[in-house]
């Protein structure tokens, strides 16, 4: 454990105590001093430790890595762009992000962030996030968190929380000639790809409106829009090269870690689209294909997955109050189910159905086109979700052995790789609702 350091803070009287990797915080101070100071990197990047604040000189997208997990030669990679440039002065060290104790008489609730007792040192406190209620069976398959074998799934908002950032289109590279992320796959006219949007223009129907099923086997007939993923970690061999989404973070640059590929994704954007069509968006993380389907008309949003091929389909549909303004438009795969939400309302959402189709390495997961509407796409964001390892980093199968006691809870680290948590904890310290003392609320920097 890195040397313990001390920061009073006279103007707020703030007590500070930051230990590196184990996110760990100094004891419960007096009621008179109620903020902590994250000291670690185990629940990065939704609560981050001390780090270095970064804007990439090229593409100006802002981003953070760990103070202790800096890259050996100081060379850092804009995650946006792949852009490469040297540490300098102008970029100090900050302090780790501000958390209170907010306490409550309630018991903990899963996913939620709280602040307890190191198990292994009551003298210091940790931030780790609640996966595991007593009595469950806990185990990792896949990256996911299963609980008495059935994978624990999240609502959209949870799933929110804790989402990795992996590409944001609004950041274009001016100078290092990385390759654009979004394009349109065969020629056309319709499409309009520039820095600040991308426009579809065809407000005449030229051909019959296709079905769910049909627009897949239609597919090379329209124009799709599609969005392409590389790799800008200081692990890729070709930064030119598509490549699967996978759990590299940004914020671990110096880590040489294993990679795992990873198939819960989200695409967030804002929409605009009037006319008498149709547009739809099409997600394929290399397990399964599916499509959402939005007609301006008719108001239906069909969410449909394909399971192997085009004659087997499962879909839903509901009515939705789509309106000719900016909407905010998420379609999320994850936890083997799918969601669509409009300005942040769910409007359509499905259980995964068993897939016969084998496992494919996926570069380009994500598409859209559309017919006879006039559409307007701003602020395109790819997410992943977090991928949890196994104690030695793998993603190995990997179960805690026994059930959970019926005073304990698994807690877990978001930032996997580097976190110590219930993984590494042995039976000798369980976490139990004792040392539990509320939730963690982020308090600015």
């Amino acid at each position: 454990m890195a040397k313990q350091v001390i920061d009073l803070l006279e103007h707020k009287k703030l007590l500070i105590v930051m230990t590196c990797l184990a996110g760990c915080l100094p004891a419960e101070p007096p009621s008179s001093l109620p903020f902590f100071r994250v000291g670690g990197s185990s629940m990065s990047t939704t609560l981050l430790g001390p780090h270095i604040a970064i804007t990439c000189k090229d593409c100006g997208f802002k981003y953070t890595c760990g103070a202790e997990l800096l890259p050996a030669d100081d060379t850092f990679l804009c995650p946006n762009c792949g852009f490469e440039y040297r540490l300098t002065d102008e970029m100090p060290t900050r302090k780790g992000d501000r958390i209170i104790i907010q306490r409550s008489t309630t018991l903990p609730q899963r996913w939620g962030t709280f602040i307890l007792h190191h198990p292994k040192d009551a003298s210091r406190l940790t931030v780790k996030r609640v996966v595991g209620l007593p009595g469950e069976h806990i185990a990792i398959r896949d990256g996911d968190i299963y609980v008495d074998n059935a994978i624990a799934s999240r609502r959209l908002d949870q799933f929110r929380r804790t989402a990795v950032l992996v590409h944001d289109n609004r950041f274009q590279p001016q100078r290092s000639g990385s390759p654009e992320r979004w394009g349109v796959d065969k020629e056309g006219q319709h499409w309009h790809v520039n820095k600040e949007s991308v426009r579809y223009n065809a407000t005449i129907k030229e051909s019959p409106e296709p079905n769910l099923s049909q627009l897949l086997r239609l597919a090379e007939h329209l124009e799709w829009l599609t969005y392409r993923n590389f790799d800008n970690s200081p692990m890729a061999p070709d930064r030119s090269v598509e490549s699967p989404v996978d759990d590299y973070v940004a914020y671990n640059q110096s880590l040489a870690a294993r990679r795992h590929y990873v198939t819960d994704l989200m695409l967030s954007c804002r929409v605009t689209a009037t006319g008498d069509g149709w547009f739809a968006v099409r997600v394929d993380n290399g397990r399964n294909t599916l499509v959402a389907k939005i007609d301006l008309i008719s108001r239906q949003v069909a969410l449909a997955q394909f399971c192997g091929n085009l004659n087997e389909i499962h879909y839903v549909s509901q009515t939705a109050a789509w309106q000719a303004k900016p909407e905010l438009f998420d379609l999320a795969v994850f936890d083997n189910g799918a969601t669509l939400s409009l300005d942040g309302e769910e409007v359509v959402s499905c259980k995964l159905e068993p897939s016969s189709r084998d496992f494919l390495q996926q570069t380009r997961p994500f598409a859209i086109t559309a017919h006879a509407i006039s559409l307007t796409i701003e602020g395109l964001k790819v997410y992943r979700d977090v991928y949890y390892v196994d104690p030695g980093g793998a993603n190995q199968d990997w179960s805690l052995g026994r059930p959970l006691g019926q005073d304990e809870y698994f807690v877990l680290g978001d930032n996997s790789q580097v976190s110590t948590d219930s993984r590494h904890w042995t039976d000798a310290t369980p976490v139990c609702h004792n040392i539990l003392l509320g939730k963690a609320l982020k308090r600015g920097r």
